[in-house]
């Protein structure tokens, strides 16, 4: 068999708590704007992030912003 390289591209997000969190963008299933979603978050949310395993990580990036972060990827 030969080498082969796999590699997973992973973009840089921040929690509230101003934590960077490592987010494969091939597990995204569903974006949210946090303003949208009233008592639940807090201000400084700006995008509730959905992954294929059932995680919902809230992020201080507008959504906006982690598209450009995903569009931004180069294969």
């Amino acid at each position: 068999m030969g080498p082969f390289a796999a590699g997973v591209i992973l973009i840089v997000l921040h929690t509230v708590g101003g934590a960077e969190i490592s987010v494969n963008p091939d597990k995204i299933v569903s974006m949210r704007d946090g303003e949208h979603e009233g008592q639940y978050v807090t201000k400084e949310v700006g995008c509730l992030i959905n992954t294929n395993d059932g995680k919902r990580l809230a992020v201080t990036e507008s959504c906006e912003e982690v598209r450009r972060l995903i569009g931004g990827i180069k294969p």
